[in-house]
């Protein structure tokens, strides 16, 4: 009889630990690049955890990870295979920067009342406030692995391999006891698996294991444990309401829910390394289908709105998740009306989905996903110093913009482009030759924020960034932002009588502040501004007198102002409320709605304005006016001040008029000031 051949026998090598090399620089950490990183553990290049004992500070400046009160304990570990046998770990001491060596498999130092110290007894001091680097020596392992056979090899029981584990260099010999003739034998190494933390666009579709690594199959990562995969990824970019990407589960919660019981059940899910569980907002939906291959672009919803899911539901197939429920409503996060209605998903069997905003008490199916976080690498890109510009410069797509201006040059950013600003210092001057912005966006910009960068714009009526009428300007990143102007126009916005687009802050530091006419964020004097909305970072906003900390200036127009996320501190000037209107003119202007949805917010008004709502009017005849304010339970605390004389801290200023004030269901403007809202309490 002629023996079957059993053509190939793929062997998998996978790496363990083993002996080790010797010492060499394993990789360099830059405190500047991970601002947001304050506590708990961090893995980089996953090689090395860093990990604080205490909650630390880092404002992405020289000053690096610091503590301002009792001790921190900074740790660094190797992991995977890498042993630390010391670290150099940079501080200031008097104005240098110096390295200092601490030997050993988990080098440490103390963090402490703006001090570094060897040990917890501050025996020798090091340096202030805090470390700016970390260079990280370890001796990597020599190659020791484990060893399978690849899914779906024929007579796999029959197969016997010796050693296994093995180490580097070491025989390993495979052998075959059934009755096929073995034609060839061939070895693979397998690559370590990412980490939620190093998605990128490429691993749309792949799995998400419990452990926050990512694998190409669901077999691959129910390989590693039996319930391990839970979810694939499906969006990863700055566009949603995450920092960086979002995997959807793999399966639909037990059964349905009313609305008020969808979240809970999406956030008390296992938890899952590097992600966070979340019910899905309209936004979410939308940027998960976009992720998946969908071809339609982001629009705010409305009843009906119809979306294709196609490229989604091709995907999970794939990857062998549940498929959406067909002639279902999901849940999203997103209300339309608080208290009585939110956004739903309405999945057609024929690929597309629509928007409606159904009755919170209905039972509907509830997906959960995953937001997670992208760790920001150092900025790559074409660098251009502004120190070395003899002339205006126009940035161009992917360029990062560091150092000083030389001269009073115009800095622009090309349409459609996204450009970092790393260690930038723009301080423009009162000059009427000057009559730009500190930087003035052409079109549609996004700004990347790495490090410490400060912006101010040339003469008065120039606001610090110049956001164009009816684009949008995107703000993101891990570093600081510090934005002026001088006398008419905002920090980030408009200027006097010059319109301004959409604006919207995802994350960074930013602190804006106006010198004059005009709001911190928003408009300048007499010039309106489209919509703004912060989803992310933190935000310290201060108007000019007669203008608002984020919305309008003097006499100024302005849309729906939106706040899902991140930590807002604005104060109005004279006469502006912190969130809302300016002071207004003799002249008419028009204004929007304010949604505050999540976030911690506090807001002051100036004299006779609300800390949100509106400004003054100029008399009588002319009232000062807002549209909705609506504040949902969703936010962590919104804290509002009235200034003096005016009579809401929630809703119209003096001489204003007001539309409805909803505040977690309840309907009514807010006199008492300061007024708190906290929804668990």
């Amino acid at each position: 009889m002629k023996k079957r051949i059993l053509s190939m026998l793929v062997l998998l090598l996978t790496a363990v630990t083993g002996a080790w090399a010797e010492e060499t620089l394993l990789l360099t950490i830059e405190s500047k690049y991970y601002s947001s990183f304050k506590s708990g553990s961090m893995t980089f290049d996953d090689k090395v955890t860093v990990t604080f004992s205490d909650e630390v500070e880092n404002d992405g400046d020289s000053d690096g990870w610091y503590r301002s009160g009792a001790a921190s304990l900074l740790t660094v570990a190797g992991i995977n295979g890498y042993t630390i046998t010391s670290c150099k770990f940079y501080t200031k001491n008097g104005t240098a920067l110096t390295g200092y060596t601490v030997e050993g498999e988990s080098p440490s130092v103390y963090l402490s009342g703006g001090f570094v110290y060897t040990d917890d007894s501050k025996s020798e001091f090091l340096g202030s406030p805090g470390i700016t680097k970390i260079e990280v020596y370890t001796a990597a392992a020599s190659a020791g692995y484990t060893v399978s056979m690849k899914d779906g090899t024929e007579d796999a029981a029959k197969w016997t391999i010796n050693p296994n584990p093995a180490t580097a260099g070491q025989t390993v010999t495979a052998t075959y006891s059934g009755t096929r003739r073995v034609k060839s034998v061939k070895a693979v190494k397998k690559s370590a698996a990412k980490t939620l933390a190093e998605v990128t666009a490429g691993d749309i579709g792949k799995i998400v294991g419990k452990d926050g690594k990512i694998y190409a199959t669901k077999a691959d990562a129910e390989a590693v444990a039996t319930g391990n995969a839970v979810a694939m990824i499906a969006y990863v970019g700055t566009a949603s309401d995450c920092t960086h990407g979002l995997a959807i589960a793999l399966a639909d919660e037990s059964d349905t829910k009313k609305y008020g019981d969808a979240g809970t059940a999406c956030s008390g899910k296992e938890a899952v390394t590097g992600g966070t569980w979340r019910l899905p907002s309209e936004k979410d939906w939308q940027y998960i289908f976009i992720g998946c291959g969908s071809s339609e672009s982001y629009s705010a919803p409305t009843e009906g709105m119809k979306k294709s899911y196609s490229g989604l539901a091709s995907k999970l197939t794939t990857a062998q998740g549940d498929a959406l429920q067909a002639e279902c409503y999901y849940w999203s996060s997103t209300e339309s009306n608080p208290g009585s209605h939110a956004w739903g998903v309405y999945i057609y069997g024929g690929g597309n989905a629509e928007f409606n905003a159904p009755n919170e008490g209905n039972a509907f199916r509830v997906r959960a996903c995953l937001a997670f976080t992208v760790e920001q690498s150092a900025p790559t890109g074409n660098i251009v110093d502004l120190s070395t510009l003899t002339g205006n410069y126009e940035a161009q797509n992917g360029e990062v913009l560091t150092g000083t201006l030389a001269g009073n040059y115009k800095i622009s950013i090309a349409d459609g482009a996204t450009v970092t600003l790393d260690g930038v210092t723009i301080n423009g001057v009162n000059d009427i030759n000057y009559e730009w912005a500190g930087i003035t966006c052409l079109g549609d910009a996004t700004i990347i924020l790495s490090g410490t960068n400060t912006v101010k714009g040339f003469y008065e009526d120039y606001p610090g960034i110049q956001a164009a009428a009816g684009k949008t300007l995107i703000i993101n990143g891990t570093g600081s932002l510090t934005a002026s102007s001088y006398g008419y126009a905002t920090a980030i916005g408009s200027g006097s009588g010059v319109a301004c687009g959409d604006i919207e802050i995802q994350g960074g530091t930013i602190t804006a502040t106006s010198g004059g006419l005009g709001a911190g964020i928003g408009g300048g004097y007499n010039a309106s501004c489209g919509n703004i909305t912060i989803s992310g970072g933190t935000v310290i906003a201060t108007g000019g007198n007669n203008s608002a900390g984020i919305g309008g200036g003097y006499n100024a127009s302005w849309g729906n102002i939106t706040i899902s996320g991140g930590t807002v501190t604005a104060t109005g000037g004279q006469y502006g409320a912190g969130i809302g209107g300016g002071k207004r003119g003799p002249a008419s202007f028009s204004c929007g709605n304010i949604i505050i949805s999540g976030g911690t917010v506090t807001a002051t008004g100036g004299d006779n304005a609300a800390g949100i709502g509106g400004g003054r009017g100029n008399n009588n005849k002319n009232f000062s006016s807002c549209g909705d304010i609506t504040i949902t339970t969703g936010v962590t605390e919104v804290t509002a001040t009235k200034g003096s004389d005016a009579t809401n801290s929630i809703g119209a200023g003096y001489y204003g008029t007001c539309g409805t004030v909803t505040i977690g269901g309840n309907v009514g403007a807010i006199t008492t000031s300061p007024y708190t809202y906290q929804p668990s309490n």
